[in-house]
């Protein structure tokens, strides 16, 4: 099976960082189940990304590294053109309905090939999404346009199915879900000890850590979070929150938590390499996440898999992850009360819900290994094939 997929996870593409990068070994474990695979990252040329990656004999990276957002369609839709015009491409699965949505599906059209859709979070009709930017509402219209054209749709969570009904005849097109997302590395999360690291500042007597691991973006409603601090800190003074990532919002919520007088409580991480995830998990006593919406949080999976009681707003797939009342608790809402809340419950009671998320964490281990998630995806694409050449036409 050779399968051309276009994505924009510029990571990819900008070595060696992302050599260590979950989603490398992610694409890595997938080349495995191909016979060649290419990936087409739409990347803007300001970043280091590279023209051409070479990974082992099947995996080739492609960057756009285009001028701007509005080229980036252009150049993908003529690098993967001459991608079809010269190598052998039985299928191609795109990581969105929208700008790569929009590439895969000229392409269908033009080579006669099967096109499959990728949907990671339940974003289309969001209003907490739509809210976001004016650009939002324009992609949400191209999404809408461009699902029922798809040959199928691969959901990262059942959950998905009912905002696919709710855009798209159940008839229409093929849906397939996997179980649990993407999945992670799960032989980074099997060690029990924790690395020191010189990002992470060591513990303080009975201090209390909060963590949150994510991009610094509106999404994550790091602002919510940040208002719950103070109302948790009342509670549990010696209470310090880790913030490992990094986003456009850094600033702005730097600027909040000065306001709020709560920057002794808070140590802003940045990114930190993916291999030393696990020690920042293992060195935390609590995760939280508020984010509006999500896929399959993989830093569920994480959390989870740590062994880490967890709080989350009621976002896609928490269900799966978060027993409420036994390994964390399901926020009533978006806000910094409920947020504040839900870590207060679990400091209240940390013994009780330590002890039901250890006894979790190796069901997690086995649940999210990345290896079957891949393999589920790898045959919902030849059923997508198969389906696809038994009509004998574009759906």
């Amino acid at each position: 099976m050779n399968v051309l997929f276009i994505g924009i996870d510029h990571t990819l593409c900008d070595p060696p960082a992302s050599d260590c990068s979950s989603s490398l070994t992610r694409e890595q474990i997938l080349a495995r189940h191909l016979d060649t695979y290419h990936l087409l990252i739409m990347t803007l040329k300001k970043s280091a990304a590279q023209p051409l990656r070479m990974i082992g004999n099947n995996l080739r990276i492609y960057a756009s590294r285009s001028a701007s957002v509005f080229s980036m369609v252009r150049d993908a839709w003529r690098m993967a053109a001459d991608i079809c015009r010269e190598q052998p491409v039985d299928l191609i699965s795109t990581q969105d309905p929208l700008l790569t949505g929009w590439v895969g599906y000229r392409l269908s059209r033009r080579f006669g090939l099967p096109w499959n859709v990728q949907l990671h979070g339940d974003y289309l009709n969001n209003p907490y999404w739509l809210r976001e930017s004016m650009q939002n509402r324009g992609y949400n219209l191209l999404g809408k346009y461009l699902l029922p054209r798809t040959d199928t749709i691969i959901a990262v969570h059942p959950e998905l199915k009912r905002c696919l009904e709710r855009l798209i005849n159940p008839d229409r097109v093929p849906r397939y879900y996997l179980p649990h997302g993407l999945g992670i590395d799960t032989a980074l999360f099997r060690e029990i000890e924790s690395t020191a690291l010189a990002d992470v500042p060591q513990k303080k007597g009975d201090e209390t850590r909060v963590l949150f691991a994510g991009r610094l973006v509106a999404q994550k409603n790091l602002r919510a979070l940040l208002h719950a601090i103070p109302q948790v800190l009342r509670v549990y003074p010696k209470t310090l929150f880790l913030l490992a990532g990094e986003g456009p919002q850094r600033n702005r919520l730097q600027t909040l938590s000065r306001s709020l007088k709560i920057t002794a409580n808070i140590r802003w991480l940045g990114d930190l390499a993916y291999r030393d995830m696990p020690s920042v998990y293992r060195a935390s006593d609590l995760f939280v996440l508020p984010s509006f919406y999500e896929g399959y949080p993989r830093v569920l999976m994480e959390a989870a898999a740590s062994g880490l009681p967890i709080v989350s707003t009621p976002i896609t797939g928490v269900n799966e992850i978060i027993e409420q009342g036994q390994n964390g608790h399901i926020t009533a809402g978006m806000s910094a009360e409920p947020i504040a809340q839900g870590i207060i419950q679990i400091l209240d009671n940390m013994e009780a819900y330590k002890s039901a998320a250890s006894q979790k964490r190796l069901d997690s281990l086995q649940r999210f290994d990345m290896q079957r998630s891949m393999q589920n995806l790898c045959d919902s694409w030849r059923k997508t094939i198969l389906a696809y050449h038994q009509k004998g036409r574009h759906v």
